[in-house]
């Protein structure tokens, strides 16, 4: 308390001072990444207690450092700029919410009471909640490294509520590392069950944060050969859609109908009865065009042979009429 008793006097203004102010602690700097919404309280604490401690703050929220007598002017003045700049950073890293609630406190140490009397947990449910979700915990559709840092977010604040013995005989910590490396084992998706089967055949098993390692150079090595797979079903997909148009572009072509000879797989532009034969066309023994192509070629041909036979009749009939001619 021989800071906070006179905390002006014989200060020699250097950093180790907690009423020390350096020029980038302005109200609006931002202490955590994360805000206060109210279930991370715990998580949240403790990352503003870690950045109040690197300010040297931390006594003006826990209590050591308490207001002054206003009759002292320059502690006061003193404390009161602390005391707000403090206040600053609480409200910055808090929701709005809960920011609208205690914004009328008057000092950061009643500021951070409030928030620990509302929204501390009992060590019994928030114990048994954190367990739960361990039991429940999987990979699912995460990454190893999504996974891995949810298990170790409740892993650590696990240990905080952990009882733990000091008499050096105990494998307690060798026990929940085992614990640890089991359960993220068995959260792991199917795929990784060889290396799983590989790692808990090893004697010693490695450490959590060692097996960790190796299942995400494996993940890794997973995401390289995927391409390639993923290229040839491209491939294979492209030659489908390739068929299924030929086919869709074959079935659309089939089901045109000619409107001439009443039949299907030509447009009446293309009719072959209406616009005629091609040269060499193949036809069809059981088709009737080709009988009827055939009584058209016989006809032709028994009209030629009369329109020889009339022309013939009709030169030797002048030929005797020419004989009869006298000289």
């Amino acid at each position: 308390m021989s800071q906070s008793s006179n905390p002006i006097e014989g200060s020699s203004g250097s950093s180790d001072d907690p009423y020390y102010l350096h020029h980038t602690d302005n109200p609006g700097l931002l202490l955590v990444n994360q805000v206060l919404t109210g279930d991370n309280y715990a998580s949240w604490s403790r990352s503003m207690t870690i950045a109040l401690s690197v300010k040297n703050k931390l006594d003006f929220v826990n209590g050591e450092i308490t207001q002054p007598p206003i009759t002292d002017t320059l502690r006061y003045k003193s404390w009161n700029c602390n005391n707000n700049i403090v206040i600053s950073w609480i409200l910055n890293s808090i929701s709005k919410e809960i920011s609208a609630s205690i914004i009328y406190l008057k000092t950061a140490s009643a500021i951070w009471k409030e928030l620990k009397e509302r929204y501390q947990q009992s060590n019994g449910p928030r114990i048994f909640q954190i367990k739960r979700d361990l039991m429940n915990i999987s990979q699912g559709d995460d990454y190893v490294s999504v996974y891995f840092t949810k298990l170790k977010v409740l892993w650590e604040e696990l240990s905080n509520f952990d009882v733990h013995c000091t008499c050096g005989l105990c494998i307690y910590g060798g026990a929940k590392e085992i614990e640890h490396t089991m359960m993220f084992l068995m959260g792991l998706n199917e795929k990784y069950a060889q290396i799983r089967s590989q790692l808990l055949l090893m004697d010693p098993i490695p450490s959590v944060n060692k097996i960790f390692s190796l299942v995400i150079q494996e993940e890794r090595q997973r995401e390289i050969s995927v391409p390639s797979i993923t290229n040839s079903s491209l491939v294979a997909f492209n030659v489908q859609n390739s068929n299924s148009k030929y086919r869709f572009n074959s079935k659309t072509h089939s089901s045109s109908m000619c409107t001439h000879c009443k039949r299907s797989g030509h447009p009446v532009d293309k009719c072959y009865k209406l616009h005629g034969f091609p040269p060499g066309y193949r036809f069809n023994q059981n088709n009737n065009s080709h009988v009827n192509f055939v009584n058209d070629r016989s006809s032709r041909n028994q009209t030629t042979k009369l329109r020889s036979t009339t022309t013939e009749a009709s030169g030797s009939k002048n030929t005797s009429l020419t004989a009869l001619i006298p000289c």
